[in-house]
């Protein structure tokens, strides 16, 4: 019995030990950079979890590379024991600046996270599967709100939206999006400037034509509408970059 018991025990920790190595690609080398810390895998690299100092952020900006190494998602290998949540009383806006996988519970450590923003989507990707929990919402530009997610209780249009406008079609030529309430500034910026061949970037302006610039410290959009029923009109706040 005891021999049958220990060869249970031996083979129980082998398939967890075998499970723990599948969840992390086989052999990960974990490490930190700023306010996340990292797990490079054979599947490439992930963000698994917050840092001491990104806990401690009320706004996070997820980048797309590190050291020119694509970021492939959010994803932590303790999930399947428990645990692997990430944890901040602090965080209430996550920026993700393209389509990526996340774990489901990953967040749910983030009791004040009330907003996530995706700048684009990717028909071939995963679609978003972030939790789904009273207060908490994640947002893309307007039209792909219309295209994709209209019917998505937790999606919603972000009335702030930054534009190349440089003749560029996919993704409705949208560069970075945020919400804001309405008759307020802008307080968090697109963290790098935009990019365009052969162009140099200029700054953000109003309209489409460059006539006006946007004054970040003055500046503010539009004030609160409201319909028949009381209920908010959606406005959206255009910033187009301009190019010389």
């Amino acid at each position: 019995m005891k021999k049958a018991w220990k060869c249970c025990s031996v083979l129980m920790l082998t398939a967890m030990i075998l499970m723990m190595m599948v969840g992390c690609g086989g052999t990960a080398v974990h490490f930190e950079n700023g306010d996340f810390k990292f797990c490079s895998r054979t599947l490439g690299l992930y963000i698994e979890d917050l840092t001491a100092e990104g806990q401690q952020k009320r706004v996070l900006i997820v980048p797309g590379e590190l050291d020119g190494v694509p970021i492939e998602g959010l994803q932590n290998r303790n999930l399947l024991w428990g645990g692997g949540t990430w944890h901040s009383e602090k965080l209430e806006k996550l920026y993700l600046p393209w389509n990526m996988n996340a774990d489901a519970e990953l967040l749910d450590g983030c009791h004040n996270l009330h907003s996530v923003f995706v700048l684009s989507y990717d028909p071939d990707e995963s679609s978003l599967h972030y939790i789904h929990r009273d207060g908490l919402f994640f947002y893309v530009n307007q039209y792909l709100f219309e295209e994709i997610y209209s019917g998505k209780i937790f999606g919603r249009p972000a009335n702030v939206s930054y534009y190349y406008n440089d003749g560029r079609t996919e993704n409705y030529g949208c560069y970075w999006i945020d919400n804001v309430p309405y008759g307020s500034v802008l307080d968090v910026l697109p963290p790098e400037d935009p990019v365009s061949e052969g162009k140099t970037f200029a700054g953000w302006y109003k309209e489409p034509e460059c006539i006006n610039a946007w004054d970040f410290e003055t500046d503010t959009t539009p004030e609160e509408k409201l319909d028949e029923d009381g209920n908010v009109i959606y406005q959206e706040t255009a910033l187009y970059a301009k190019w010389v």
